[in-house]
């Protein structure tokens, strides 16, 4: 009774631990990683700045960013009547993030997009998958983020804020199920374009929010392995359980 007991309960956890790691074993079609193609912006008055395919080598990165090519733009407005204040965005290859740091003050946003070179558009199939996934290092001060996906024909932004879940030292994960997208009608077979905003110009901050630190370590787009095939896995476990308890 004891080895059917320690076999079924082994069972039940290694179903457990499946599920735990099924997102980093399911099939993941990698976005933007960040280690590879550094990118640096800083503005102290009002503008836009905008770094358009400016990637070294293109394709040596189409492992690590999806399309092989990142733009990123940042655009800053001062507050009347406030100092010049400074706004930063970055891909800091050293540690593998995209920060967006503003001053109080300043009304900032920082978008980055992926649409292949000179958006010709990434013609991805997404339509296999399940959700995006962004892993999330900090996002103070309820910062918003916008994720928009385009097919060329229709385009669809989610609003989001993910600053609820940060736990000092602990990067955390933001899952965006797909369907939110093709219930709005997006083609997910056909993807032209992804673009990621950090919005530090929320509307309820109209003289800019306070001090503004937000960086992101990862983003992909995942496939959830079905639960059936985990119920089947630990079924499995556990008729192994009554085998031995019959020998026994």
């Amino acid at each position: 009774m004891r080895s059917f007991k320690t076999l079924a309960s082994a069972a039940l956890l290694s179903t457990a631990a499946i599920a735990f790691a099924a997102p980093s074993s399911a099939l993941t079609v990698v976005i933007d990683d960040f280690s590879d193609a550094a990118q640096s912006i800083t503005r102290t008055s009002a503008g836009t700045t905008t770094l358009l395919d400016n990637l070294p080598g293109g394709g040596a990165f189409c492992s690590s960013i999806i399309g092989c090519y990142r733009d990123m733009a940042t655009t800053s407005t001062v507050h009347p009547g406030m100092p010049a204040r400074a706004v930063e965005a970055m891909v800091d290859t050293s540690t593998g993030t995209f920060v967006h740091s503003q001053e109080a003050g300043v009304i900032a946003q920082t978008r980055l997009t992926w649409d292949g070179l000179a958006g010709a558009g990434l013609g991805a199939d997404l339509s296999l998958l399940d959700q995006f996934v962004l892993e999330v290092v900090s996002s103070d001060l309820s910062i918003e983020w916008e994720l928009t996906v385009d097919d060329g024909t229709t385009s669809y932004t989610h609003e989001f804020l993910a600053s609820s879940f940060t736990i000092t030292g602990v990067n955390f994960q933001v899952e965006l199920p797909l369907s939110i997208w093709s219930s709005k009608g997006v083609d997910l077979s056909s993807v032209k374009s992804i673009s990621l905003l950090a919005n530090g110009a929320q509307k309820g901050f109209p003289n800019g929010l306070p001090s503004v630190d937000t960086e992101i370590a990862f983003f992909a787009v995942t496939q959830v392995p079905e639960p059936a095939m985990l119920a089947l896995f630990g079924l499995g476990l556990l008729g192994l359980g009554a085998a031995a308890r019959r020998k026994a």
